[in-house]
């Protein structure tokens, strides 16, 4: 004989296949971190005015193109890096550790998928400001204490910050969304419908089938056997209440003056099936 679905229920995908989906989202999953491109912005000022400090302390005229060269090297480097986008070092190595391949960047009216690598860290910046630094130093080697003056007030803490940020709470929030979006079940068999013959191999989707008419049936009997319980315990207060009244009605003639032992034990017996 085959089995036949006595009446319409869901087929629930396994435990090992929901896991797998919601591993699979997990490590796909791509962070998201939020550009601001007022930094980037704040600091192209902040280095212009470096320069411009460092161009009124000089009167040689030929120190003052070398500040200007020097200066619009870093600034273009650095400009070029926060365009992309900089990361705190401790950011960017959670990343990193992690193996990230791509990230959203949520701008103020839009969002972009862009690769990790090519993003920057704080310390990678200051590296550059080094590398530069050394470039410079090679192009002109007379001028070394006003190239590394400018080099040392562009690697100032304040001027090199971070200007893209990963919000754990978003992060979080969108990483719950994407698993919400799995769903437990897949389809449904409707009333009638065969399961599954006799003497047929059992797939792996017949057997979800199977299981899932297990589960409806334990669920159904869970639902019934709370429900007589409901009704048992119904009907025995019912009797309870039921036997102190025909007791009051054929022993007591002042019901007034047994009116607090009364209320005293109609409230125990609430209390005790309360309890139960």
């Amino acid at each position: 004989p085959s089995l036949f679905a006595p009446f319409v229920f869901p087929v629930y995908v396994s435990d090992e296949t929901y896991k797998a989906k919601t591993d699979s989202i997990r490590r796909s999953f791509k962070p998201y971190l939020h550009y601001n491109e007022n930094r980037n912005k704040e600091i192209i000022n902040i280095l212009r005015n470096v320069e411009s400090i460092e161009l009124d302390t000089l009167n040689d005229i030929t120190q003052k193109q070398i500040v200007r060269d020097v200066a619009m090297h870093l600034t273009n480097a650095i400009d070029s890096v926060y365009s992309l986008g900089v990361l705190s070092d401790n950011d960017f190595k959670k990343m990193k550790t992690r193996k990230t391949k791509q990230v959203y960047l949520l701008y103020d009216k839009y969002t972009i998928l862009q690769p990790f690598d090519t993003l920057s860290s704080v310390t990678s910046v200051r590296q550059l400001i080094s590398d530069i630094e050394m470039q410079m130093l090679q192009k002109y080697p007379k001028q070394n204490e006003v190239i590394r003056q400018l080099s040392t007030l562009f690697h100032s803490k304040k001027n090199i910050r971070a200007n893209i940020v990963y919000d754990v709470s978003f992060n979080k929030q969108m990483l719950k969304d994407a698993l919400s979006g799995v769903i437990k079940t897949n389809g449904m068999i409707q009333r009638g419908e065969r399961i599954i013959s006799y003497g047929e191999l059992v797939s792996d989707k017949k057997y979800d089938a199977i299981e899932s008419l297990k589960q409806e049936y334990q669920t159904n009997d869970s639902v019934k056997k709370n429900r007589f319980l409901t009704i048992g315990y119904a009907i025995l207060i019912f009797i309870v209440l039921l036997m102190i009244y025909i007791f009051i009605n054929n022993h007591i003639t002042d019901i007034s003056s047994v009116t607090p032992h009364l209320s005293s034990l109609l409230l125990i017996s609430v209390f005790f099936f309360a309890a139960i």
